[in-house]
């Protein structure tokens, strides 16, 4: 028989080692997961800001204030301004920003522009053309259209 003293002190080494040259990998791999600052309130904010850029899309008659901005929404008269620290479509309480300490908007090269500060730190982001899409825009009389070569008789087709 063999003689196996040395074997679990051989294996303890080798586990040893193996452990030791991993060990560094997993340390620097922990500071690159450590300083990354995934910001969920900022990506959470992106989604809101594109919600409303559909909306003032699609909206017309738009006025722009420093604090506040009036639209036409399907139909009705609507407005967005800050209450209570958060920027509130109204009337109802659709909620797009929080935590916002200050906010304002302006209008650059015909783009709408929401400046907003929250948590000390100051965004600048564009929310739609100064003139948006009225819907009745793409409405068309059925007698403007143009005189078409195709009788009725060419449109049937036979069975």
């Amino acid at each position: 028989m063999l003689n196996r003293r040395g074997s679990i002190s051989l294996r303890t080494i080798i586990a040893l080692l193996i452990t030791m040259s991993v060990l560094p990998l997993a340390v620097s791999a922990m500071k690159l997961v450590y300083n990354l600052d995934f910001n969920y309130q900022l990506i959470s904010n992106e989604i809101a800001l594109m919600d409303l850029r559909r909306v003032l899309l699609i909206s017309y008659d738009l006025e722009i204030y420093d604090k506040e901005l009036k639209f036409i929404y399907h139909g009705s008269d609507y407005s967005l301004s800050m209450v209570n620290n958060k920027l509130i479509l109204s009337p109802g309480t659709q909620i797009y920003l929080m935590d916002i300490d200050d906010l304002n908007f302006s209008v650059r090269n015909e783009s709408i522009y929401l400046n907003y500060q929250s948590r000390g730190r100051n965004y600048e982001t564009n929310i739609g053309k100064e003139k948006g899409i009225y819907l009745d825009d793409f409405s068309f009389d059925s007698n403007q259209l143009p005189e078409s070569d195709i009788n009725d008789e060419q449109l049937s087709y036979k069975s």
